[in-house]
């Protein structure tokens, strides 16, 4: 399945759970038999709307991981790191999944150095790699 028809499978399901057309139960059920790996709780389905759009929320379960992270190397992780200022819900939680993997740090530091004073890839890269 491509990533493509994996973000409209899961959307429909959303929107079925929206419309009554099955449960939230249900509609979480089969999002994480078609998800990435990221797993949805039924009561995400009723409220992602006070944060998200549905195109927005749909992309944190269609994006496909980065599997080759231990391959990643200093160019490939500046793309990553560049990648993340594009504010893309799926990429920004795809990338810093692999970053972290990849710099053998906990999870979330690579968004913390995005979100603190970092601006810009290589001070983000050169902080992973120390």
């Amino acid at each position: 399945m491509t990533e493509n028809e994996r973000f409209e499978q899961i959307k429909e399901l959303i929107e079925l759970g929206e419309t009554g057309h099955l449960t939230y139960s249900e509609a979480a059920k089969q999002i994480n038999l078609l998800s990435t790996g990221c797993v949805i709780y039924p009561e995400e389905i009723g409220t992602y709307w006070k944060a998200y759009s549905l195109d927005d929320f749909v992309k944190f379960y269609s994006t496909d991981p980065i599997h080759d992270w231990e391959q990643i190397d200093d160019q490939r992780a500046l793309d990553l790191i560049n990648e993340l200022f594009s504010f893309e819900p799926g990429i920004e939680d795809r990338n810093t999944k692999a970053l972290d993997l990849r710099y053998n740090k906990p999870t979330g530091t690579t968004l913390k150095l995005k979100e603190e004073h970092y601006k810009d890839a290589q001070s983000i890269l050169n902080k992973l790699k120390a």
